[in-house]
C-alpha cells in the first residue's frame, strides 16, 4: 500500500493530498509512491490522516457560536482568528490602528480591550520579547491584558497562546484565578494558516479543568480540517513542551551547521554526506539544511530563556555556536567577495523589507549583512532603493548572498553564496 493508492481511491491529486495533510508539495511527492511499512512512523501517520479525507460536508454543529476575543493580531492571532471564525464570533484587539482598519473589513476589531463591554473567551496572542535585564520573556503586555479582561468579566476564560516561561501560567492562576490556561502554538511562520487548520498536536495546560474550557475545545475542534483531540496537562508540562520543542529545533539546525563547517574544512561534499545521514529514519531529512544560523522571532529568545531557567550547558553551547556561525559566514563572504574584485558589491537576496516583512531585522541574512558591511564592503539589499529590478540587481552585484537556493537566481548561480544543499 502507498499514499498514491490511497489518494486514487479518494479521487484527489498530489496537490490536494499535500494541502489536506498540511505538508509542502515537494515533501509529499517524496512519499507518494513509497511503500507503507510499520517501521516508517512518519509514512504511517500520513496514511492514517489521508484515509480520513472526505468530500462529504460535515454534520451540523452541536454548539452555538461563542464569542472569542483575540488579543494580538500578529501571524499567530490573525491566522488563528481566520480558522476559528468558522465556529466563533471573532473580535480582534490590536494597538496598530492601520491593522485594525483592515481587520474591520471582515471582522469586529478594536485598538484597546477597554473599548469592549463583553468578553467570554479571550485568546492572548501577544509577542513576548526577550528582556535582557530579567533574562526572561517580557510579559507586561500579557498581565495588562488579563487585568483589563477581568475588569470587564471576572469569570472570563483566558487562554494564553503567547510563549511564556515554565511556571508562568501557574503563577498567574495564583495571582488572579484558575480560569487562565496555556495553549502553546506550534506554527511555522510561512505556513501558519495551514498549521492552524491541521495541527500536529493540540495541548492545553490547565490547573483546573472547567466546563467552559471543555466547551471551548469541542468547538475549537470543529474549526479544524482534521479534528485533533486536545491533550490536557499541567501548565508546567505544556510550557515545557513548547520551549523544549523550539530548543530541539535550534539544536538540530546548529548540529548540521557545525557538521557543514567540518565538511567544508575537509573539502568534502555537504549534500552527499547530509543526505546519506538522513536516510536513517531516526535522523530523518528535516531541519538538516545548512544555513546562516537559526534566527527569527522565536528560536533565539526561547533558547535563551530555557537556558537561563535550566542552566543547560547544551543550550548555552547551541547559542554560542549559532552566534559564531554568523560571524564565520560573514568573514567567508568578505573573503570570497574580495577574491572576485578589490572593491566588490555584495547583494543580499531574500530579505523582506516590505511592511509585511517588518521583522526582517531579526533574520540571519540581515545580521550577516550588517557584519559584512562593517568590514567596509559595499552592500545592497534587493528591494531597497534602486535595486527593485531583479535583473538590475543581478547585474550590479559581484556576489549575491542568499540563505537558500532560489530558482530565480539559477541564471547567476556562479555569483550566489549560500550554504543550502536543497
Amino acid at each position: 500500500m502507498t499514499l498514491k493508492e490511497i489518494r486514487k481511491t479518494k479521487g484527489i491529486t498530489q496537490e490536494q493530498a499535500a494541502r489536506f495533510l498540511g505538508v509542502p508539495i515537494r515533501t509529499y511527492k517524496r512519499y507518494d509512491s513509497e511503500e507503507i511499512t510499520k517501521e516508517n512512523i512518519k509514512l504511517n501517520s500520513l496514511a492514517n490522516s489521508l484515509q480520513k479525507y472526505s468530500k462529504k460536508p460535515r454534520k451540523s454543529h452541536r454548539f452555538p457560536k461563542f464569542d472569542l476575543t483575540i488579543i494580538g493580531a500578529g501571524f499567530v492571532g490573525y491566522n488563528t482568528g481566520l480558522v476559528y471564525s468558522k465556529r466563533f464570533d471573532i473580535t480582534f484587539v490590536d494597538k496598530d490602528e492601520n491593522k485594525v482598519k483592515d481587520l474591520k473589513k471582515n471582522f469586529k476589531a478594536v485598538t484597546s480591550i477597554k473599548e469592549l463591554t463583553k468578553i467570554d473567551y479571550a485568546l492572548i496572542c501577544l509577542p513576548t520579547d526577550y528582556n535582557e535585564k530579567t533574562k526572561t520573556f517580557n510579559v507586561k503586555a500579557i498581565e495588562t491584558a488579563i487585568k483589563d479582561i477581568f475588569r470587564i468579566n471576572k469569570y472570563a476564560t483566558v487562554i494564553i497562546k503567547s510563549t511564556v516561561a515554565i511556571g508562568y501560567t501557574e503563577a498567574l492562576c495564583h495571582k488572579f484565578h484558575k480560569n487562565i490556561f496555556v495553549m502553546p502554538e506550534f506554527l511555522r511562520e510561512k505556513h501558519a494558516l495551514e498549521d492552524v487548520k491541521r495541527p500536529v498536536r493540540v495541548i492545553v495546560g490547565a490547573k483546573t479543568i472547567t466546563d467552559k474550557l471543555l466547551d471551548f475545545l469541542k468547538v475549537q475542534q470543529e474549526c479544524l480540517d482534521i479534528p485533533q483531540h486536545a491533550e490536557i496537562m499541567e501548565p508546567y508540562e505544556a510550557e515545557m513542551i513548547k520551549l523544549y520543542s523550539n530548543a530541539y529545533l535550534a539544536m538540530r539546525v546548529t548540529f548540521f551547521n557545525e557538521m557543514d563547517i567540518k565538511i567544508r574544512q575537509l573539502g568534502l561534499d555537504s549534500k552527499k554526506i547530509i543526505n546519506s545521514l538522513g536516510k536513517d529514519e531516526r535522523i530523518g531529512n528535516i531541519y538538516n539544511d545548512p544555513s546562516f544560523g537559526y534566527s527569527g522571532y522565536c528560536l533565539p529568545k526561547d533558547v535563551k530563556v530555557l537556558q537561563n531557567q535550566t542552566g543547560s550547558e547544551l543550550l548555552k553551547a547551541v547559542d554560542s555556536s549559532n552566534k559564531k556561525r554568523k560571524s564565520d559566514i560573514a568573514k567567508e563572504i568578505v573573503k570570497t567577495a574580495k577574491e572576485i574584485k578589490e572593491d566588490p558589491i555584495v547583494g543580499f537576496y531574500g530579505v523582506d523589507t516590505t511592511k509585511q516583512g517588518k521583522d526582517y531585522r531579526i533574520s540571519s541574512t540581515y545580521e550577516i549583512y550588517k557584519k559584512v558591511k562593517a568590514h567596509g564592503i559595499t552592500c545592497i539589499i534587493f528591494g531597497e532603493n534602486k535595486t527593485k529590478s531583479l535583473n538590475a540587481f543581478k547585474e550590479v552585484c559581484d556576489l549575491i548572498v542568499c540563505n537558500s537556493n532560489m530558482p530565480e537566481l539559477k541564471d547567476v548561480k556562479y555569483k550566489v553564496f549560500t550554504r543550502s544543499i536543497k
